[in-house]
């Protein structure tokens, strides 16, 4: 696995998913496609904002093993996972995964 070709961040502010899958894409010229997912806070049930907490020493190394195993599962050009924590309020987006 070439650790080198996945981004794997956690965020405590605002994810611009455009911004941040036009980069993604941008390195990855080669590859025959990419394909993303976003997930957002949803609206309604009187859903007003979700706060998500995590704790550091475990949050993102149990990410960066997540992306390990996916890299050793399939071949890929690039991997992307970037994922918020804070307060966020419907809309707004939490975590996005990107392949190449």
């Amino acid at each position: 696995m070439n650790a080198a070709l996945s981004d794997v961040r956690l965020l405590t502010g605002w994810l611009d998913a455009p911004s941040e899958l036009g980069a993604f894409t941008a390195k990855y010229p080669e590859a025959g496609g990419v394909v993303s997912f976003l997930g957002q806070v949803r609206a309604g049930d009187g859903v007003e904002a979700l706060e998500l907490r995590h704790y550091a020493p475990l949050t993102l190394p149990a990410m960066k093993e997540l992306a390990a195993r996916v890299r050793e599962r399939w071949t890929l050009a690039g991997l992307l996972i970037v994922h918020r924590s804070g307060m966020m309020v419907p809309g707004e987006p939490i975590v996005l995964v990107a392949a190449a």
